[in-house]
């Protein structure tokens, strides 16, 4: 909802704003909202805080799925990871069949990509391939897959997400990454 312009002839007064506590300063949201308002202004470690006096363990119980992807951003655009990853896997747990359980799905795998937890990546870039398999991450979650089973060192999974990566996704972003793991197996067959 956003504050209208003051028609003419209105008066903003303090006693109006004390009324209609949105109204006290443009953007203001009271209580269990301000996060999500001044998530909505991109002020992410300010959204981070007023979420967590809120009670996160709360607010991953009981937020719809929109406002739970949400709050997981807020948490990982301020650099709070265990809060993040708490948020994601209350929605992928909560709303399991929903589309956005599986943006929860591919960001758990790209955090634990990230942190080096190639294994633990792996197991989420499957689950989005498995419950997602024609989502709008499914080809790069194909490859991230692709690049989780380098960094685990097993050249079978490798080579198996390489040809699954390729089935897919000929000319994709990791199709030459594929190539290139299918060109280095001990047989030499693409």
């Amino acid at each position: 909802m956003t504050d209208e312009p003051a028609s003419p002839g209105s008066r903003d007064t303090a006693a109006s704003r004390s009324r209609h506590p949105r109204s006290a300063r443009p953007g203001a949201r009271v209580g269990s909202e301000s996060w999500l308002a001044l998530a909505e202004e991109r002020h992410y470690p300010e959204a981070l805080a007023a979420a967590r006096r809120l009670g996160w363990s709360n607010l991953c119980r009981h937020l719809d799925a929109h406002r739970l992807l949400r709050l997981a951003d807020v948490a990982r655009y301020s650099g709070a990871r265990a809060p993040a990853r708490r948020a994601f896997e209350a929605l992928a747990r909560r709303f399991p069949h929903d589309r956005l359980a599986g943006d929860a799905v591919f960001s758990l795998g790209r955090m634990a990509f990230e942190a080096g937890h190639a294994a633990e990546a792996a197991r989420w870039f499957r689950r989005y391939g498995a419950d997602w398999p024609n989502g709008p991450l499914a080809d790069e979650a194909a490859g991230r897959l692709v690049e989780s089973a380098i960094r685990l060192q097993d050249a079978e999974a490798a080579r198996a997400a390489a040809h699954a990566y390729l089935a897919r996704a000929p000319h994709g972003a990791q199709a030459s990454l594929a190539r290139g793991v299918l060109a280095d197996s001990p047989d030499g067959a693409p």
